[in-house]
């Protein structure tokens, strides 16, 4: 079951490219009542977010001053019933026109019954790293 997270969110990941911060591919991968958790250490987004509008409320915020945006992910590790990521975003400034990259987050996915009912993204390593039961 742990390899069906991994492409679980892999296709999240996917949908969401495709199909920008209004992706209903993606918002459809999560539970109804999902628990997302984003400590990334930037006051206008840290804070948790409960249920799918909650995500899209986050997600239209922050990526109201970009377009294109979309997320590189470089490493998936399966961890049972979490999906431990290593992750970039990339857009481009909509009045700009520039390039933004942002730096390396730690995405913690944890899978129950083909949804994803806990999102908890971390720019510290090794929080991301113990939130996933992982060691280094």
């Amino acid at each position: 079951m742990s390899q069906e997270n991994v492409e679980l969110v892999r296709r999240g990941f996917e949908a969401f490219n495709r199909g920008g911060r209004d992706s209903q591919a993606s918002e459809a991968l999560l539970a109804p009542d999902v628990s997302w958790e984003v400590e990334i250490g930037v006051s206008d987004f840290d804070g948790v977010y409960h249920g799918r509008a909650a995500v899209r409320r986050f997600w239209q915020t922050f990526t109201a001053e970009l377009e294109d945006m979309r997320i590189e992910v470089e490493e998936l590790v399966d961890c049972g019933e979490r999906v431990f990521c290593v992750t970039h975003a990339v857009g481009r400034g909509r009045h700009s026109g520039a390039v933004a990259a942002g730096g390396t987050v730690y995405p913690v996915f944890t899978v129950r019954d083909g949804l994803i009912v806990r999102y908890q993204l971390f720019a510290d390593r090794r929080k991301a790293i113990e939130a996933a039961g992982l060691t280094e």
